[in-house]
């Protein structure tokens, strides 16, 4: 067995699936008794992310990160396949699409986070080298990371789709993209450097920050908005009786 592969599939699924349930769980039952979204395209999005989450990854591989214009144009490549999923027309302008934004962001940062992380350790075994401890808490750092920041990008559309400002939501998650790479920019260039170790702790930081915005203001903002939408209507249609 390799288990390479075993701890890299670990490292990417893992926080992936975990995350769906705690984002995810208070929008469905039991712990509502009707369910935001639907189950089955939750999946299906989230199995959708896997595959982009492949070729996006092949992708990444021929892109030189230590660049910052290459930074920025990998951004705008990595988000503009959620935006086109997510303005399809059984997307737009449904509360729904947020939650399914969430989910094809987890499966592209799954499978983002797997290849990354085989890649850098079997570089190690590539050249004979032991992999040390320290490698592999930076590669499960890093994964979490990846799925965190995939995941709040791609809900940030997926609100925006709902809301029918799709371009306004995609700009704020193409600037949240952009500046994670930029702080994980000295690690691409110096490798093995004291100050890769603090900017990538300030991108483990920004990046929970981020998805702590995203689950505990945006979509709860966007759900309440929507059952104070339904109250007005049924409201309105009570006094036109």
């Amino acid at each position: 067995m390799d288990y390479l592969s075993l701890f890299a599939g670990i490292l990417g699924i893992g926080p992936a699936m975990l995350i769906m349930f705690y984002t995810l769980s208070q929008y469905t039952y039991p712990k509502v008794e009707l369910p935001f979204f639907d189950d089955r395209k939750v999946f299906m999005l989230f199995t959708v992310g896997l595959v982009v989450g492949v070729v996006l990854a092949t992708v990444r591989i021929f892109f030189d990160m230590g660049d910052p214009l290459v930074i920025i144009f990998f951004s705008l490549l990595v988000l503009l396949v959620p935006m086109v999923i997510l303005l399809l027309k059984r997307f737009a302008v449904r509360l729904d699409t947020a939650f399914y934004g969430c989910a094809l962001g987890l499966g592209m940062g799954a499978t983002m986070a797997f290849q990354l992380s085989y890649r850098v350790l079997n570089a190690y075994v590539k050249v004979g080298e032991s992999i040390p401890p320290e490698a592999y808490l930076i590669v499960a750092v890093w994964s979490l990371q990846m799925v965190l920041i995939t995941t709040v990008c791609a809900t940030l559309i997926g609100i925006g789709s709902a809301r029918g400002r799709p371009w306004y939501y995609f700009g704020q998650a193409l600037a949240l993209l952009i500046v994670y790479n930029l702080l994980l920019l000295p690690l691409y260039q110096l490798g093995d450097d004291p100050f890769t170790y603090v900017t990538f702790t300030l991108a483990t930081v920004y990046t929970i920050m981020c998805y702590w915005y995203i689950r505990s203001r945006a979509l709860p903002d966007l759900v309440q908005e929507a059952i104070d939408r339904m109250g007005k209507k049924k409201k309105k249609r009570e006094t036109t009786s």
